[in-house]
C-alpha cells in the first residue's frame, strides 16, 4: 500500500465515527534544529521521538532511510472550520545524514497553507530562491541530492491539505520549486485537487 493510500485510509478512519485519532501526536522541532546535510537519524529521533513508521528507498542510485510522523485527531483545532486537523513530517536520510524534510499541517496556528495565486509570478530561469521565498513564505520542505538529481541543486517544497467532514476526498495542493546550483529557479511544479 502506498504512503498516500495509508494516509487516506487513516483520514477516512478518523472521519468515521469509529476513530478518535490516528498516529502519534508530535511537536515539530524548533526552527533550525533540523539541518540539511548535518542532522543525523539518531539526532532526529532523539528530538521528535519514535516515528509513526519507517522505510527505505533508492533515489538517484543512493539508498535512503525515511522516518514518517503523522497525527490526526477529532476535537483538535483546525485552521479551516469543519475540517479534520492533521499534521505529518517526513524526514529522509542518506548515509545517516538528513537530505530532505517535508512538513504538512492543517492545525490552527501551525498550518502550512500558501497562496497559490502567486505561483505564476515565479519565472523559470529568472526568479531567485530569496524572491520565491519572499512571495510564498518559508517552504515547508527542502530536499538536496540524492532526492534531487543535481548534486549542487535543491528543491523547495510547499504542501498543504485538509479534509472536510463528509467529503470523500481531501483538498490537496503542493508546489515544488527546483533550484539550480546558483539558487535560480529551474523548474516549477504545482498541483491542486479537491474542493477548497
Amino acid at each position: 500500500m502506498t504512503r498516500k493510500a495509508q494516509w487516506a485510509m487513516g483520514i477516512a478512519c478518523v472521519l468515521a465515527a469509529g476513530c478518535a485519532t490516528v498516529g502519534h501526536n508530535f511537536t515539530l522541532p524548533p526552527e533550525g534544529s533540523l539541518v540539511i546535510g548535518s542532522t543525523t537519524y539518531e539526532q532526529a529521533i532523539a528530538q521528535i521521538g519514535p516515528p509513526y513508521r519507517e522505510g527505505t528507498g533508492l533515489k538517484n542510485g543512493q539508498m535512503t532511510n525515511q522516518i514518517h510522523y503523522f497525527f490526526a485527531g477529532k476535537g483538535e483545532k483546525s485552521a479551516v472550520p469543519n475540517t479534520l486537523p492533521s499534521r505529518e513530517l517526513l524526514l529522509v536520510f542518506s548515509n545517516n545524514v538528513l537530505v530532505a524534510y517535508r512538513y504538512r499541517s492543517s492545525f490552527e496556528g501551525d498550518d502550512t497553507d500558501f497562496d497559490e495565486s502567486k505561483v505564476g509570478e515565479i519565472v523559470e530561469g529568472k526568479t531567485q530562491k530569496d524572491q520565491a521565498i519572499e512571495l510564498l513564505g518559508q517552504p515547508s520542505g527542502i530536499a538536496v541530492y540524492p532526492m534531487v538529481p543535481d548534486k549542487n541543486g535543491a528543491l523547495l517544497v510547499y504542501i498543504y491539505s485538509h479534509s472536510r467532514f463528509g467529503d470523500r476526498a481531501p483538498y490537496f495542493k503542493y508546489l515544488n520549486i527546483t533550484l539550480d546550483k546558483d539558487g535560480v529557479v529551474s523548474k516549477v511544479d504545482f498541483l491542486s485537487s479537491g474542493d477548497r
